[in-house]
């Protein structure tokens, strides 16, 4: 049997900060380190591909991926970036050899070919899972909408917005209200290149939901409360509380969407709507810095661990 071997590969932050990994990779280097796992870590701008003479070669700085017993992906950026994980995950399905790396949440890549707005709510209809309704045009809003106002706009792809305040480039996230026909003429908005973003219902409810799900089980989560003036939960005022014993439905909600995914591990978050649970979107490399740094009113569950301890054999 293999000797077991993690490779680690992640995004590199937006915006950078001199000398330091990001949180999430410092705290899944960390567990590994716990465990006393030997495990490896590269950016996904360090993978090279070699296609020479009817071979394939995958290298993470510098390492063939064969040498690997086990792969974790992270985030990623890009379209292209994404499309490299898939890669990555179509080359090791296919090795010829005693024994494969074993690629985390293969199974649910591979099922969301693109990942986007538009493809994850395709995912929840052909999987009659409950979410919030969506509508998507090719960056013609004169189209009639078919959501009623108030409405939001969100970055298509889930990717956040760089911001300058003072001298400082800061990440924030690319979502705006709207609740007339009127404001897609405002200046921010223009900006923002709205036309390309992906349109979602609006619920009134002031708090969401993530629910973290290892192996299609339960292991903890948050309740995020926007502030008072606000309509995003995620904001420099908004509340986080634990949120480890969710209500039945909300549970099996977030457990049904894991399931049918055939993730390994997932962060689902719902929010309510006529005081029932609905989808509003996943993440399969979920950050977890506010769940263990920002809530109040309990104990949190160890999300790196889990991380790690989430291959679909172990």
């Amino acid at each position: 049997m293999q000797e077991k071997k993690y490779l680690y590969i992640d995004k590199k932050q937006r915006v950078p900060i001199d000398g330091k990994l990001p949180r999430r990779v410092t705290r899944i280097l960390e567990e590994f380190q716990k465990a006393s796992h030997q495990a490896d870590f590269c950016y996904l701008d360090q993978i090279e591909i070699n296609l020479n003479s009817g071979e394939i070669q995958i290298l993470a700085n510098g390492h063939d991926i064969k040498e690997y017993s086990h792969i974790l992906l992270g985030g990623h950026v890009t379209t292209t970036q994404y499309e490299l994980k898939q890669f990555m995950i179509d080359y090791t399905e296919n090795l010829v050899c005693d024994s494969r790396p074993v690629v985390q949440n293969a199974k649910a890549l591979k099922k969301l070919p693109y990942y986007n707005k538009l493809y994850m709510a395709k995912f929840f209809i052909d999987n009659s899972i409950p979410h919030m309704k969506g509508y998507y045009t090719g960056g013609n809003l004169h189209l009639p909408l078919a959501i009623d106002y108030p409405l939001i706009a969100k970055s298509y792809d889930g990717t956040n917005r760089i911001q300058q305040i003072g001298n400082k480039e800061v990440v924030k996230k690319d979502i705006y209200k709207i609740t007339s026909d009127q404001e897609w003429s405002d200046d921010r908005l223009i900006k923002a290149r709205i036309a390309d973003y992906f349109i979602q219902e609006f619920s009134d409810a002031g708090e969401d939901f993530r629910l973290f799900v290892s192996k299609s089980q339960f292991i903890g989560g948050w309740k995020r409360k926007a502030a008072t003036s606000e309509f995003l939960t995620v904001g420099k005022n908004s509340v986080y509380t634990y949120y480890n014993s969710p209500s039945q439905e909300m549970k099996n909600l977030a457990e049904d969407v894991a399931k049918k995914l055939e993730a390994d591990f997932v962060a689902v978050d719902i929010i309510n709507k006529d005081n029932k649970p609905y989808i509003l979107e996943i993440s399969l490399n979920p950050g977890f810095h506010a769940y263990e740094n920002k809530c109040q009113n309990g104990e949190p569950a160890n999300i790196a661990k889990a991380i790690i301890e989430s291959f679909p054999e172990d």
